[in-house]
């Protein structure tokens, strides 16, 4: 078993979802990403966190996060790549600041009060100018 370097994954991830446009799951970009490896060396292997984490890094790869009702604490760090998450806040009817939900400014990750477990990952190829 050997692992690739950072910048061979990206370069792969980049590739598989050039070649897809959209990958509808994390698992199927690690299973894509995985096999796109094993072409250059048979002994590569990469987790599907590994290369979510790698991709959320790459500028041209668009990453939306689907999240489901939870229940217990909100994460204090973010699920998808592991940055501090910043508390979003609105105003009720009686002027009262109540948090309404958090974000990561990091990678976009997004949740509310109610709705914060990560549940399909979609991996988009955007170009950048």
């Amino acid at each position: 078993m050997k692992i690739p370097n950072s910048e061979l994954v990206k370069r792969v991830i980049k590739q598989v979802i050039k070649k897809e446009g959209v990958i509808r799951s994390q698992e199927q970009l690690g299973k894509d990403v995985e096999s796109e490896l094993k072409r250059i060396d048979n002994e590569f292997q990469i987790s599907e966190r590994r290369a979510r984490r790698i991709a959320l890094e790459i500028p041209e790869v668009e990453v939306t996060i689907e999240t489901r009702k939870s229940e217990g604490k909100r994460p204090e760090n973010c699920p998808a790549c592991g940055e501090e998450l910043k508390s979003l806040y609105a105003e009720n009817l009686e002027n009262e600041r109540i948090q309404v939900g958090f974000k990561c400014e990091n990678c976009g990750y997004s949740g509310d009060v109610g709705a914060f477990t990560p549940m399909r990952y979609e991996f988009r190829y955007i170009k950048k100018d």
